[in-house]
């Protein structure tokens, strides 16, 4: 919580990628008839090739340029085609740094049969490896969207097949395709190939893309064609319609032991915090004073400074609670494997009947920053220790990554997929914002939920992942000091963050460099209230 977290209104932020070098797939359902708009009248399609007849996408090669094809916004998106003697690729770039879009102009299922089965398809590469992205369908019909999708990183530059299966489960629904760049920088592209559609059937019968050694349209790197590039057809068309900006995916689990997160409510509670007395206390005493001053607190927010302390210490007082716990070995000890064994025990050990949020080193982004570890070293502990928790398959422990809010702001000249081990690692982003986490002044107003939060929240449902609150808190303002003001605004960071569906949220119930503790009876009645549902 030692980073400022400035009391500003948000900017649009552009949809982030999870940082995923491994595929996975999403779903998410939106009652919503806005994202309707856009479906109307366009060109008609030109039939498919023989030899692709039960290929349903139209131009999946791009052997015809562009046709058929379009970004959501011909001004800052560029879509381009590279013609060689083997055949063609499409080319995603843009002149600001933004999701791209490769969109078929015309939906590429035009009305559904109920129950109907199809297998998607495409190949992807870049020349600028750290490229994240999707293959994703839109189904729209009876009111609402539905989007499945895969996700894919690109961490060199070799071809990456994507593909998932598709069940289309009502009538007379469209099915919108397209290939998404996230966050694309100008300098980076995203290459495209063999874009398919086909229906189960006739997919079973079909071999899978061969791997680029074996690609009959040549070398994985394009430009080593002896023929070179043909002169770049850009797609000069303005979005017709689909041109809705990106739906957050939610993911589905993957298996038994990988559970997404679900909760009816956002859950509120706090850290344990220090005595009021400065006495030291037992784990016990501690939980016991918090549960007093709370009522019996929802969640609690633990931390241990080195490897994590084991359960048998603390699950007597922890009982019945929603637990977000981080622990922080060095990331280097992480990598030799030494910890393994105790944390894979760990693991084990822990309760089977209670929620538990887990989280490898929260907050690492001053400790990269002066030099202490590389990010690299942070993402390669992580998926290293996520792997052990897979193997304890305990469902409802979800790995979540906490990093400052600050990070958020663009101001912080951060990008939050730095510290991400990718999808198949991290379930839930958790982060840290404060109401001036820093300053030695203090808070001068208690500012709007919205600038606060606002930028985790987006960055998080872009991701398309369940985010949390791990701490959050503010001081009192001068004009504030019995706490009535502070109060309130607890209540409206309540309602906030619970409108936005937070998994959880706990308060900094502490005193570091400054008091952020609930000391005032307003304050903690406030914050008592809210952990009961009352806001």
């Amino acid at each position: 919580m030692k980073e400022p977290t400035p009391s500003i209104s948000r900017p649009k932020y552009q949809q982030a990628a999870p940082g995923a070098s491994l595929l996975k797939k999403t779903f998410v359902t939106i009652a919503s008839a806005s994202l309707l708009t856009g479906l109307g009248a366009v060109p008609a399609a030109q039939a498919a090739k023989p030899d692709e007849a039960k290929n349903l996408v139209v131009n999946g090669k791009f052997d015809a340029g562009t046709e058929g094809w379009r970004t959501n916004d011909a001004n800052t998106e560029k879509l381009s085609v590279r013609k060689y003697a083997q055949g063609a690729v499409a080319e995603l770039r843009t002149t600001e740094t933004k999701t791209a879009v490769l969109n078929d102009i015309t939906n590429t299922i035009k009305s559904t049969e109920a129950d109907a089965s199809y297998t998607v398809s495409a190949r992807v590469r870049t020349e600028h490896p750290g490229i994240w992205g999707q293959l994703r369908t839109r189904i729209v019909g009876n009111g609402e969207t539905k989007i499945v999708g895969e996700s894919f990183g690109l961490n060199d530059t070799s071809w990456t097949t994507v593909s998932f299966d598709l069940t289309v489960p009502t009538s007379g629904s469209t099915v919108d395709l397209n290939v998404l760049a996230w966050s694309l920088d100008p300098s980076k592209n995203l290459i495209i190939d063999d874009v398919k559609l086909v229906e189960r059937d006739a997919a079973s019968t079909q071999p899978v893309p061969a791997p680029v050694e074996e690609d009959p349209k040549g070398p994985a790197t394009v430009e080593e064609d002896p023929k070179g590039p043909a002169p770049v057809e850009e797609d000069t068309q303005k979005p017709e319609q689909n041109t809705d900006t990106p739906a957050p995916i939610q993911p589905e689990p993957i298996d038994k032991c990988d559970v997404a997160p679900k909760t009816d409510r956002t859950l509120f509670g706090v850290s344990l915090g220090g005595s009021t007395t400065g006495a030291k206390e037992t784990f016990a005493q501690s939980m016991a004073r918090q549960d007093a001053n709370y009522d019996d607190t929802e969640v609690v927010r633990l931390f241990d400074p080195g490897m994590p302390v084991s359960w048998s210490k603390r699950a007597p007082y922890i009982e019945d609670k929603t637990i977000s716990i981080s622990f922080r070995p060095d990331p280097a000890e992480v990598l030799t494997g030494q910890h393994d064994a105790a944390l894979l025990n760990w693991f084990n050990a822990a309760p089977s009947d209670q929620t538990i949020y887990w989280t490898y080193f929260h907050e690492p982004e001053p400790k990269i920053a002066a030099g202490e570890f590389t990010a690299a070293q942070y993402r390669a502990a992580w998926a290293r220790i996520a792997k052990l928790a897979d193997q304890a398959c305990k469902p409802n422990m979800h790995a979540t990554l906490i990093l400052t809010g600050w990070t958020a702001n663009p101001r912080s000249n951060r990008d939050w997929r730095d510290y991400y081990a990718g999808d198949s690692v991290i379930d839930v982003l958790g982060w840290d914002p404060y109401n001036d986490a820093t300053s030695q002044e203090g808070p001068k107003s208690y500012a709007s939920p919205e600038s606060i939060f606002g930028n985790v929240v987006e960055i998080s449902k872009n991701a398309g992942k369940p985010f949390a609150i791990g701490e959050t808190g503010t001081r009192l303002i001068p004009t504030d000091p019995n706490g009535t003001q502070r109060a309130e605004w607890l209540k409206d960071v309540a309602r906030y963050l619970d409108n936005e569906d937070a998994l959880f949220v706990a308060y900094w119930d502490s005193k570091t460099f400054a008091d952020f503790r609930l000391l005032d009876s307003a304050s903690r009645d406030s914050w008592a209230g809210i952990i009961d549902g009352k806001y």
